[in-house]
């Protein structure tokens, strides 16, 4: 069951990042300057590596 919810996160975000914003992007005529997560992302992931190891 996780190994499913994790391939329908991952296909999702495929999606979105792949087909959904990019044609956003063209329709609207606009990008987003999403740089600002990425200090946030790499925190996030690597609480959630440091969870999975720890917890049981």
């Amino acid at each position: 069951m996780l190994l499913s919810i994790f391939g329908m996160a991952f296909g999702w975000t495929f999606v979105n990042f792949g087909f959904v914003i990019p044609t956003l992007n063209h329709l609207t005529g606009t990008t987003r300057d999403v740089s600002a997560f990425a200090n946030r992302a790499t925190g996030i992931v690597a609480a959630i590596l440091a969870s999975s190891i720890f917890l049981p």
